[in-house]
């Protein structure tokens, strides 16, 4: 269990998210992602700018403070973030090896950090740093827009969160899907958002009929889409 309140999330966030990767087994993808989405939505409810808080704080009234959506949904976010940074095997395994290390024992989130770094091989100070010690969610607005001339789409990407020293602008790698209109084939790009602003010019030689933003739903983003008639 955690070793202090601050931690937490070490508790809940697994047993939310666990539960929702039991849905994904019995029911299918279609009613995960339904669950996942409905996870971000109550997250980003919460985490506003009248109530910003990390997932791991030592700053409470009470305790019951801290039984939230920060260490609910949205660290349930985080593990799901890290399922697809590591390799859901990855993180099992590691998850593995941290519950039979501690055993009997009480741990702080650099426990659970330092067993995934130890079972990926890849270092996550800067993610947890950022997701889960430091306050806020990313708000990204992304312009869509066809260049009939240049055969291109062109999409551009704006962080739009508040932004200051303790919570700077967040590192997204995010996918883009473009595809034919019932077709479950698409050509999968992807750009670096790692500044206040990106953009992506994906060559075509006719306009996409679809275009999907983090089609995998890989991010836990607050999505805002602007685009003209023509694409929408």
């Amino acid at each position: 269990t955690c070793r202090t309140w601050g931690d937490i999330w070490l508790n809940e966030s697994f047993a939310t998210y666990f539960q929702k990767r039991y849905t994904l087994h019995h029911y299918g993808a279609a009613r995960f992602a339904e669950e996942m989405a409905g996870a971000a939505k109550s997250a980003f409810a919460t985490d506003n700018d009248r109530y910003l808080r990390p997932i791991v704080s030592d700053r409470y009234d009470s305790p019951d403070d801290l039984f939230d959506s920060n260490s609910y949904p949205k660290g349930a976010w985080v593990l799901h973030m890290l399922s697809h940074k590591l390799g859901h095997k990855v993180l099992l395994d590691a998850i593995g090896k941290y519950l039979r290390r501690h055993r009997f024992q009480s741990v702080e989130t650099a426990d659970l950090r330092r067993a995934l770094e130890a079972e990926s091989g890849k270092s996550l100070r800067g993610f947890f740093q950022r997701w889960v010690r430091q306050a806020g969610h990313p708000k990204v607005t992304a312009s869509i827009r066809w260049d009939s001339r240049r055969k291109r789409l062109v999409v551009r990407f704006k962080q739009t969160q508040q932004v200051t020293a303790q919570m700077p602008l967040y590192r997204l790698p995010i996918e883009v899907a473009v595809r034919r209109r019932g077709s479950k084939v698409a050509a999968m790009h992807q750009v670096l958002l790692d500044g206040k602003r990106a953009s992506l010019e994906i060559e075509a030689k006719e306009r996409p009929e679809v275009v999907e933003i983090d089609p995998n739903m890989k991010l836990m983003v607050q999505w805002r889409f602007k685009a003209g008639p023509d694409v929408l």
